[in-house]
């Protein structure tokens, strides 16, 4: 088999006959070769995401060099024989793979990565961005309209958001909840308020010490904004974002998740 039939074919492991009301969710599962897809994978089967009766086709997607991952992961989900998967199919091709999909999980290329002392970071965020604007294209082109989109960070949501402009903001989120909340509990702590009164903040990045705390526009319910109430630029500036408190939780964090 040739580059462009391997591009062009997809892979189908599985259809469960098991006829239901509704019909499938086509569900995208991107880098599908990752350990995080199966595990993903596996969460919203077992604990019926999308409800009970709701049965899902998903869709692995990842680039050419994966492809035999993929297959192996499809099988491995297969060989569990969850009531609630109608279908498994998998692709390198983007418009195989998002063709009118209902949900898109955008894992991304920073999840779980370790930096070492001497390895520039620029690089490799060059390449996030680069994988965040091909699924952003790829959504565009290919998948409703009324898709749902989850991100594993702030930046490639907005980076998605920029990219498939014909889908609606409020359908793009990012699952980054945990390190906003740590970020405005140091915040509240500062300011001796409490952790849900501070709104509008914005953490950019990946999860875990990576990410970066933007509090230009935070404020408090009472709308008074945060650096109004902390007047300090040396903590905001510096110590909120190298707080060894932060940096733990953040550790934490990453085992955690």
């Amino acid at each position: 088999m040739n580059l462009k039939d391997l591009l062009e074919e997809e892979k189908r492991v599985v259809i469960n006959p098991l006829q239901d009301e509704n019909p499938p969710l086509l569900v995208v599962i991107t880098e599908g070769s990752t350990t995080l897809a199966r595990a993903l994978i596996y969460r919203i089967l077992i604990d019926e995401t999308f409800g009970p009766n709701q049965s899902i086709h998903f869709i692995l997607y990842d680039s050419l060099n994966f492809l035999a991952f993929l297959e192996s992961t499809a099988i491995e989900i297969t060989a569990c024989a969850p009531n609630l998967l109608e279908g498994i199919s998998y692709s390198a091709d983007s418009s195989i793979a998002f063709k009118d999909a209902d949900v898109v999980f955008s894992i991304g290329r920073a999840r779980g990565y370790e930096f070492t002392k001497n390895e520039r970071r620029e690089s490799f965020f060059e390449e996030y961005i680069h994988v965040a604007k091909i699924h952003g294209e790829a959504i565009e082109r290919f998948s409703k309209k009324d898709v749902k989109i989850i991100t594993l960070g702030y930046t490639a949501a907005r980076i998605i958001l920029q990219f498939a402009k014909s889908i609606p903001p409020e359908n793009i989120t990012a699952l980054s909840l945990l390190t906003l909340k740590i970020t405005a509990a140091l915040i509240a702590a500062k300011a001796n308020r409490h952790p849900s009164e501070v709104i509008n903040l914005i953490t950019w990045g990946v999860n875990g010490e990576n990410s970066l705390p933007d509090y230009r526009y935070a404020k408090f319910r009472d709308g008074k904004f945060v650096e109004e109430e902390i007047k300090n630029d040396v903590w905001l500036k510096k110590n909120l974002i190298k707080s060894d408190r932060a940096r733990k939780i953040s550790d934490f964090q990453n085992f955690f998740l």
